[in-house]
């Protein structure tokens, strides 16, 4: 299809009968140039016969493949052919230079890229995480939290059956000294029934 040297590819076929597209086009909405059709299914035909890579684009197994976004583009070398580039998003086979595709702007790739060296970073951190993650103190201090937190639970709501048990309580006793007390004595138990009230209601904000 092309040298691994060189990045402009020709046409399979004649294209002489057809007329060249006059400006670019808008990439969100339009009718792609014939010439592009003939770019695109030329790049197919490619993908599917060649050898120089090995990836899974899920022709047979659309559930099992990964896709990959490819580009053409329709250009004229000095010697006046025309003909198109060929381009890919990312990487293929776990590399972005491939014999035949425009290669990328900026090789994240290298050895000593910055994306090399924060990815190596980033694999390193979650091996480690991991490591402590699957440590065995991990799992004892789980349990250890859950059955803390069970305890805690139990016991709070102890305490809230004990509040509302009071507020039974002294509720039915401000019922009964309304019956049957008046004048100091009632005004002091009543006080009194509202100490046990805010101190019970203190304890359980503390």
């Amino acid at each position: 299809m092309h040298s691994p040297q060189h990045c402009f590819n020709r046409f399979d076929v004649a294209i002489e009968g057809y007329e060249l597209p006059e400006q670019f086009t808008f990439p969100f909405y339009y009718t792609p140039h014939p010439l592009c059709v003939l770019a695109a299914n030329q790049l197919q035909q490619y993908l599917q016969s060649q050898t120089d890579f090995v990836h899974d684009f899920g022709i047979d197994d659309e559930s099992q493949g990964r896709g990959k976004m490819f580009g053409v583009l329709l250009v004229q070398n000095p010697q006046g052919e025309i003909g198109f580039l060929s381009a890919f998003s990312g990487k293929i086979a776990d590399q972005n230079l491939l014999p035949g595709f425009v290669p990328p702007v900026f090789d994240m790739l290298t050895e000593d890229s910055f994306f090399r060296e924060e990815t190596n970073a980033i694999t390193k951190a979650l091996a480690t995480y991991r490591t402590f993650a699957n440590a065995p103190e991990i799992a004892i201090l789980k349990e250890q939290i859950t059955t803390e937190r069970a305890a805690y639970q139990q016991e709070e709501q102890a305490h809230r059956d004990i509040m509302i048990q009071g507020r039974a309580s002294r509720k039915q006793q401000r019922k009964e000294a309304q019956q049957t007390l008046s004048g100091e004595e009632l005004q002091f138990l009543l006080e009194e029934l509202g100490k046990q009230s805010v101190a019970e209601k203190t304890h359980s904000n503390t």
